[in-house]
């Protein structure tokens, strides 16, 4: 068989917890490269880093383009459902992932808010399915990261802060005092459901230059990656779940954003993937694979590596991370 240099860099949504992945997928990916940020990235920010390529800020303006197929005019933030669980000595953040909160539950939430807190300087809230945006004539500071990045940890340790954050914080305020009691959430919590504590407001500014820039084909739907490839018109096709079908489309590097599963399925649908990559190294269709996940873990595998053999377990997979 002849090898190939191709090169799949996987954005995964879990997290590489026991639970999930087990120590049957570590003890091969140890024989690889393992690096766990702390910082708290956004997935597209860490897949840049890889490509070798700068931060891209405004996530908010990015993802609206990859929603609506449109670019905002002028100034957008991202709006997201959040639920702030207390605990004994903080308060954080916690995501309402795919599946833990309906574009039902929201509409209804959005219609209330925009009745209390638009007015006619330009405040406008959009939602294209779960996705929520703020619009508004006026620019404030937001955090630059998003509740997926944020899960687990204290917000007020990554809140803007100074006078021009004033703005922030006093919608903050607002949101939570007039989803405390919706009706909505109501129905959420005799349902055993999480409430809608807010709505995190996150990644403002306006539209970023659209260049020209040399991307590896883009396979998957997420909206700021979607966002991020248009703005560079780079190419981007659909995920259909198929490693081998992107070897035959693509050139010798591509990337593909798997999207969120259940949390009932994730471990299931997870594995199928990663056992699809591997099998595509050791017949050497893939010379090298980059998986990223949510938890900030990174492991960077070359055909070569599988042989390693006397490889120890890498110390990295033994920390747990925040969201999980």
């Amino acid at each position: 068989m002849t090898m190939t240099t191709a090169h799949a860099l996987v954005v995964l949504p879990a997290a590489a917890h026991p639970r999930i992945i087990g120590q049957a997928e570590w003890r091969w990916w140890s024989r690889g490269r393992i690096c766990r940020s702390e910082e708290r990235l956004e997935r597209l920010d860490k897949l840049l880093r890889c490509l070798g390529r700068p931060r891209c800020p405004g996530g908010a303006a990015l993802r609206y383009r990859g929603d609506s197929g449109k670019w905002p005019t002028g100034w957008v933030a991202a709006a997201d459902p959040v639920y702030f669980q207390t605990r004994l000595r903080d308060v954080v953040l916690r995501e309402l992932r795919a599946g833990e909160v309906a574009a039902a539950d929201l509409e209804p939430i959005f219609a209330t808010l925009q009745q209390q807190l638009g007015d006619a300087d330009g405040f406008r809230l959009e939602r294209f399915g779960t996705n929520g945006y703020l619009v508004c004539d006026d620019a404030f500071d937001t955090p630059g990261a998003s509740a997926a990045a944020l899960d687990g940890v204290v917000p007020d340790r990554h809140s803007p802060g100074g006078v021009s954050a004033r703005a922030w914080h006093k919608l903050q305020g607002e949101l939570q005092m007039l989803l405390h009691a919706h009706p909505v959430n109501q129905r959420r919590e005799a349902a055993g459901l999480l409430p809608i504590s807010t709505l995190w407001i996150w990644g403002g500014g306006e539209r970023p230059p659209q260049v020209e820039a040399a991307l590896p084909v883009l396979y998957g739907s997420d909206p700021i990656f979607a966002g991020y490839w248009r703005s560079c018109s780079a190419a981007a096709r659909p995920w259909g779940g198929d490693f081998r079908h992107c070897l035959e489309t693509s050139a010798r590097q591509f990337v593909v954003v798997v999207p969120a599963e259940s949390r009932d399925n994730v471990r299931q649908v997870l594995h199928g993937h990663i056992g699809q990559l591997r099998k595509l190294l050791q017949r050497g269709e893939l010379s090298r694979v980059t998986m990223l996940f949510r938890d900030g873990l990174t492991i960077d595998l070359r055909r070569r590596d599988l042989v390693k053999f006397w490889r120890r377990m890498s110390p990295l997979l033994n920390e747990r991370g925040a969201d999980e």
